[in-house]
């Protein structure tokens, strides 16, 4: 059953990637997208809190979902979408999602998650197949030289992202069954930086491809925000980040060269492969 669930989780993760993909493509803006899209998931979360008779306040869980929700807006929305326009695209998207071994390693240091050498095999080769990625590069990206201010904001990019997943190992472990209130802490302070982003920008309404990509991709984290804690709290993060966080990249990669016209080149293909085979020896029971 754990498995199905996953299952579905990449499933929808890679439909939220689709979503925003395309939205950003006509023009919306990321942090716009993000602003509705918390807007919404916050009401969702108290309802379906109400609904399921879920605890909404616990201390320790708000307080990592308030780091998580600081993280993802700092991280991302500014630090990662600031290395974008500094340096090379490639390389920037494979330090960001390279932020997974930070719960992995916090699992084997600090709550004994053993590691056996088909786990550490898939481990190597998914790191090797996010690293692949980064010269996954076009034409356009090659002119773009690496900088020493690149490398600084985006190493500390790549430690906020890493802090953000980790809250997730951490609120499963020293939270356990407040799932629904470490996603108001992350929502609440996710949604107080993303709005304070769009005014800093002079942005003031929303647009229509802007409000329906929101909607739709907070309609869908309903579902992933606390299927993916629940998977968190039963299966290693050696298994469980790499499975969440890698494996909509890969489909990503292949979706886009198949139905998209966007460009897979020999690095991409070998980080694609060597991706699925590392998730496989992850999973095999």
């Amino acid at each position: 059953m754990d498995y199905i669930l996953l299952a579905v989780v990449i499933t929808l993760t890679t439909v939220t990637w689709l979503i925003s993909f395309f939205s950003v493509n006509k023009g919306a803006k990321s942090y716009s997208i993000g602003v509705c899209a918390t807007l919404v998931y916050g009401a969702g979360i108290i309802i379906s809190a109400f609904v399921l008779r879920q605890p909404l306040y616990n201390p320790k869980a708000i307080l990592f979902g308030a780091i998580a929700g600081a993280g993802d807006a700092t991280g991302y929305y500014l630090i990662m979408l600031y290395c974008l326009k500094i340096g090379p695209s490639g390389p920037t998207v494979a330090m960001y999602n390279l932020s997974l071994v930070w719960p992995i390693v916090t699992g084997v240091l600090f709550f004994s998650e053993k590691v056996t050498n088909r786990m550490l095999a898939g481990i190597i080769l998914v790191v090797l197949s996010l690293t692949l990625m980064a010269w996954n590069r076009s034409e356009k990206d090659l002119t773009i030289s690496f900088t020493c201010k690149w490398f600084l904001w985006a190493f500390i990019g790549w430690a906020i992202a890493g802090i953000t997943l980790t809250c997730q190992l951490l609120t499963t472990r020293y939270a356990p069954g407040y799932t629904y209130s470490y996603l108001l802490g992350v929502v609440i302070v996710d949604f107080v930086l993303l709005f304070s982003i769009m005014m800093f920008k002079g942005k003031k309404v929303l647009v229509k491809s802007e409000i329906v990509a929101g909607v739709l991709i907070a309609l869908i984290s309903l579902a992933v925000g606390p299927i993916s804690l629940g998977l968190i709290s039963k299966i290693p993060a050696v298994i469980i980040f790499p499975a969440i966080y890698t494996s909509p990249i890969v489909i990503m990669l292949l979706v886009g060269k198949l139905f998209l016209n966007e460009k897979l080149n020999k690095p991409g293909w070998a980080a694609s492969i060597v991706g699925v085979i590392g998730i496989v020896l992850l999973n095999i029971p």
